[in-house]
């Protein structure tokens, strides 16, 4: 017999025990689940109404299986139930896995049962048919579609694209093409001009993951394409193009950026692609156009992080042609960042800067709200506010 207690043991004589172990081992790889592990190791399936062409048809399984799936519910051993799974789970047709798993028909959920057929049907579907299981797992897990795709996308990038031309995803199917970009810009472009040619419109943060690794690996490529593309994918695109250049020469580039009409608007849309922009930024601020200025009054807080928000909040920003009113937008936003991480310095500048309510009251709730102090810490913040009205609602 086999016992299941923590490890698998065969006592003397059980030579049945001994193979089914053995079997077990192989596919489970590892030592046996706990009852809540079993369970949970099946997939995560949403209802089968909802996966149209995958879900359980009207008959169930078929009497084959609906025989096998008796003789392991009465199975009289451990071993003999595990044998029968194995046995079901290797001669079952592939193209019938997506039923299974949708159905749950599978509903042994005696020992490791559950565990081994599903380990042997997913080990066999992704040998046998990877595609539809890729496809399966679309519609139920989009992690582990995002594993498959992503392996194919460095080993076999043009079975990626030959899979999205069967079964079109264009959220998927961009995610999968920044994987592809990576090692083969020129592929994933040309991919992405059928995709636009075909009409795909949406050129948010997955066309703009894109956009951004086509810049990184093959701009000359990318760059010679923007007057063939749609306006909403050409500013991506140029955008992303723009990123890279500032992140070679910021000084040069930035000026390049004044001079154009769309300039803010190319240089807001590449800051995410930019690395260190506030800091950049930060030693071009005596430079800036007056309408760069306004701009960047109005939108600081975007520029700035823990690490460089006390710069901003000190710097010589009158001194720098900002307005009066500009600067202490950007000082607000630079106190905004500044709340969690010092308090001290953000309740004290409060009483000077002449804040209306509502920015006073986003403070201190910023300063108060989210933090850990304990009681007495929290005392002595308190007692740094102004007014009876300020300490109430801190508290």
């Amino acid at each position: 017999m086999i016992s299941f207690s923590g490890k698998f043991i065969v006592r003397a004589g059980s030579l049945a025990g001994f193979l089914v172990m053995a079997l077990v081992g192989w596919n489970l790889a590892g030592e046996p689940q706990t009852a809540a592990e079993v369970q949970s190791s099946a997939p995560k399936i949403t209802k089968a109404s909802e996966h149209p062409g995958h879900g359980t048809p009207r008959s169930g399984p078929s009497e084959y299986a609906r025989e096998k799936m008796r003789a392991i519910r009465a199975a009289g051993s451990p071993g003999d139930r595990m044998r029968a799974t194995i046995e079901m789970a290797n001669t079952l047709p592939v193209s019938e896995f997506a039923a299974w798993f949708d159905g749950r028909w599978f509903d042994s959920r005696d020992g490791f049962d559950l565990t081994l057929f599903y380990k042997i049907a997913k080990q066999r579907w992704m040998k046998e048919d990877p595609e539809g299981m890729a496809q399966w797992y679309i519609k139920n897990n989009q992690g582990e579609a995002n594993s498959i795709l992503s392996s194919w996308a460095e080993s076999d990038p043009q079975r990626v694209i030959g899979f999205f031309k069967n079964h079109p995803n264009d959220r998927m199917e961009l995610m999968a093409l920044q994987g592809i970009a990576k090692n083969n810009p020129r592929l994933a472009l040309d991919r992405l001009q059928e995709l636009i040619a075909h009409g795909l419109t949406a050129a948010g943060y997955y066309g703009q993951q894109v956009m951004a690794q086509l810049a990184k690996n093959d701009p000359a490529s990318l760059e010679a394409l923007l007057d063939s593309l749609p306006t909403q994918w050409r500013n991506q695109a140029e955008a992303a193009i723009v990123g890279q250049k500032l992140n070679a020469s910021f000084p040069e580039e930035i000026r390049k950026l004044w001079e154009r009409p769309d300039g803010i608007m190319l240089f807001q849309k590449s800051w995410n692609g930019t690395d260190g922009t506030g800091d950049k930024l930060f030693n071009e601020l005596g430079n800036l156009p007056s309408s760069w200025k306004s701009f960047i009054s109005a939108n600081s807080y975007q520029l700035m992080n823990s690490s460089n928000a006390e710069k901003w909040f000190n710097a010589d920003l009158e001194g720098s042609g900002f307005t009066p009113e500009q600067a202490k937008k950007i000082r607000l936003g630079a106190m905004q960042n500044l709340a969690y991480q010092k308090p001290e310095t953000v309740l004290k500048q409060m009483g000077d800067m002449d804040l209306d309510e509502s920015s006073k009251k986003s403070l201190i709730s910023n300063i108060f709200r989210y933090s850990n102090k304990t009681p007495e810490k929290a005392e002595e913040l308190i007692a740094l506010l102004g007014t009876e009205e300020d300490r109430q609602l801190a508290r």
